[in-house]
């Protein structure tokens, strides 16, 4: 079975915009300039590790917020291998870099593996070796009364361990102060779109209206909207790449400088307002995004020969 590459980054943006050609209803301030990020929620569907849904359901216009900060976090571990782990690696290098890929004799495991030769070479400290080795398991105190007395410890081969990528986290900050009325009624609308949007919905397992009041109608949960972040008038190679994501946190602070409001027609209204969003990626980033698809075929096994594995 063939798995299919994820899509770059560029073309998810390109298609972004293709899917998405009118200019935001909901945009602050009133005289946005050129340079923007627009906001692009759409319904949640689950698509291998992405999300495929490309139907936008609302979109939010906003300046590029006080910091657009990128950062990548593969996960990587030092781990001990200690004598089997460092024998089965370099068993599982010499098969996959020797002379013969796929194609590996039991001669070619021991010509690859010269720490194995040198102590088959003498059975006594071979047996010393391998008894004080597992005298780190079965018995730790015993093992290190011997590193003590003998002056030398077992070598726990210790290196370094891929373990996947994180999926990527971004947290956006805004300081908006209303001109007027009608400015401060939209940053209003865009409060309230961007909190449905971060929430779930009520829904019923069996079809039914979920506002119904029972426990059986709300007895599941819609996910809440996805967002995809475009940045505008900008070259966006210069830029952060984004995917598709959910958002995790939304604050909003309606007095960042004190109590300061100015009168509304139904009462005061605040005259600053501070919001941040956090928000994680649904799909992780990976080197083909940025390069390309490469060759990831690794070759541990073939056909061989009697000795062959």
């Amino acid at each position: 079975m063939t798995l299919g590459l994820i899509t770059p980054v560029d073309s998810i943006m390109q298609n972004n915009r293709r899917n998405n050609t009118e200019v935001s209803s909901l945009r602050f301030p009133q005289d946005l300039g050129a340079h923007a990020m627009i906001l692009n929620f759409k319904d949640y569907t689950y698509g291998g590790g992405t999300v495929q849904n490309s139907v936008t359901s609302g979109s939010i216009a906003l300046p590029l917020p006080k910091a657009l900060q990128d950062t990548y976090s593969p996960n990587i571990k030092d781990v001990e291998l200690g004598i089997t782990g460092a024998a089965t690696a370099d068993i599982a290098s010499a098969m996959i870099n020797g002379p013969n890929p796929g194609r590996v004799s039991i001669d070619d495991i021991m010509q690859q593996n010269n720490n194995f030769g040198t102590v088959a070479s003498n059975a006594g400290a071979a047996l010393r070796y391998f008894t004080r080795a597992g005298l780190g398991t079965i018995a730790p105190e015993v093992g290190m009364g011997i590193d003590a007395a003998v002056g030398t410890a077992v070598n726990p081969q210790q290196t370094i361990l891929f373990d996947g990528v994180a999926l990527k986290s971004f947290t956006f900050e805004w300081s908006f102060s209303p001109k007027n009325a009608s400015e401060s009624e939209t940053l209003r609308k865009i409060i309230n779109t961007i909190r449905a949007a971060s929430l779930p919905a009520y829904a019923s397992p069996f079809g039914a209206a979920p506002n119904t009041g029972t426990s059986i109608s709300r007895g599941l949960l819609k996910f809440p909207k996805m967002v995809d972040i475009i940045l505008v008038g900008v070259d966006s190679s210069y830029f952060v790449q984004y995917k598709t994501g959910m958002i995790t946190q939304f604050t909003v602070d309606y007095t960042p400088n004190g109590v300061a409001v100015y009168r509304g027609e139904t009462g005061a209204r605040p005259s600053f307002v501070n919001f941040s969003i956090s928000m994680k990626e649904a799909a992780i980033h990976t080197r083909d995004d940025y390069t390309g698809p490469e060759s990831s075929n690794i070759t541990t096994g073939g056909a061989g020969g009697r000795n062959g594995f």
